[in-house]
């Protein structure tokens, strides 16, 4: 097989719940090992097929959302570049015919002038939407050669999940810090594709996706680095006591350490006399001297935290701003198409504007008509008026004489 090394290719789908952070403020008890996450009430399934080359290049990525339809609102204010491309499907999850178009209209048109004629090798998993009849019909009509990796073994030989999707989510998510912290219900599906388009920024790199390929063994091949990742039997290790610091009687000892924060009274107190012990130069004592440099580093560490949260106080201000900005988008939906890149839906909803906006001008155009009369109705008026009082008297006058 005459196959060149910048067209082979591997894809795979990532699923994504809006509003689930990896990284972020974790609360644990010490005596346990279990780590305990934030997360949001609502989230939402959006699934995201991506595909890299050997050559350090990835094709434009396919969203999929949660939806009947898609909508302009979950992808302009996000700003993706045009060649982006979006779908979606009742579960937010990839499905046959969401996969053809992905191979038919993605991976085929955007690898082709590489390929210039030669056979393409696509690497991917056993998915039932990537292993399909008119999945393998189309790749073969395109001179297209699958590898499927035997089953359960992609988080080894699949590049996208060995070097690529996990730092992708943990800077994805670390996007998302600020509407967490926020206290954000419900993340929406915009917000979530601005975080996306952070992480994959800083994920997609060249050395990530070479690394990704090297950490699979593929390229170059090194069965070694496979065999050296086959899960090995853990022994359980055994949990260190953690030291205790002794507690003096002294109170400027204790002042400090007994509680976080510490205690305002007690603060308050050894600072007053540690003032009085400096303004008179007496001698300080080892506990003073130890009080002294707790309270340097005290200092500095709440100084910290207040550089901390007015950063998060910005970060909130902006958020808050940004969603009363926020404007509603429509829903578009073109006959024929399943998969919508960016400039297409953009087009689509520029062209509903401007036939709405049309059919408000005409409909201002229309002015009520005032209709005239010629002089002779005018008279006509003006004599029906001045008669119509004589013709009240002559009633009443016939009424009385009846």
């Amino acid at each position: 097989m005459n196959t060149k090394s910048k067209n082979v290719c591997n894809m795979d789908e990532s699923g994504f719940n809006v509003g689930v952070i990896q990284v972020g403020r974790r609360v644990m008890d010490s005596t346990c090992n279990i780590n305990y996450r934030k997360e949001l009430g609502r989230q939402e399934w959006v699934t995201v097929l991506e595909c890299i080359c050997t050559d350090g290049t990835a094709i434009s990525p396919l969203v999929i959302f949660k939806g009947e339809k898609l909508s302009s609102e979950w992808i302009i204010p996000a700003n993706p570049e045009e060649d982006w491309r979006f779908a979606c499907s009742r579960k937010g999850w990839t499905n046959d015919d969401i996969g053809l178009e992905w191979l038919c209209r993605c991976f085929e048109p955007e690898t082709r002038e590489k390929a210039a004629g030669s056979p393409r090798v696509l690497i991917l998993d056993g998915h039932n939407s990537h292993v399909n009849g008119e999945f393998i019909a189309q790749a073969y009509l395109n001179n297209i050669l699958l590898l499927r990796l035997p089953p359960h073994t992609s988080h080894l030989l699949q590049p996208l999940d060995v070097g690529l999707f996990g730092p992708l989510k943990k800077y994805a998510s670390a996007a998302m810090e600020p509407l967490i912290q926020a206290g954000v219900s419900r993340v929406k599906k915009e917000e979530w594709l601005s975080a996306y388009l952070k992480g994959r920024e800083k994920a997609f790199r060249d050395s990530n996706i070479f690394g990704g390929w090297r950490g699979a063994g593929l390229n170059p091949l090194q069965p070694s680095k496979i065999l050296a990742k086959l899960p090995s039997p853990r022994i359980p290790s055994t949990p260190s006591t953690p030291s205790t610091m002794p507690i003096v009687s002294n109170s400027f000892d204790i002042s400090l350490i007994t509680s976080s924060p510490p205690d305002a009274a007690i603060l308050q107190s050894n600072n007053n006399a540690l003032n009085d012990m400096m303004h008179k130069n007496a001698p300080l004592q080892t506990p003073i001297r130890r009080y002294v440099k707790r309270l340097t580093k005290t200092a500095e560490r709440l100084q910290a935290q207040n550089s901390i949260l007015t950063q998060q106080n910005k970060e909130l201000q902006d958020i808050i701003r940004a969603r009363r900005e926020h404007r509603k988008g429509r829903q578009v939906v073109l006959e024929g198409q399943i998969v919508l890149t960016t400039k297409e839906l953009t087009e689509a909803v520029i062209d509903i504007d401007n036939r709405a906006k049309k059919k408000k001008e005409k409909k201002t155009r229309r002015k009520p008509q005032i209709r005239t009369t010629d002089s002779t109705n005018e008279s006509n008026v003006e004599k029906d008026i001045c008669e119509e009082p004589p013709m009240k008297k002559r009633w009443i006058l016939a009424a009385v004489v009846i």
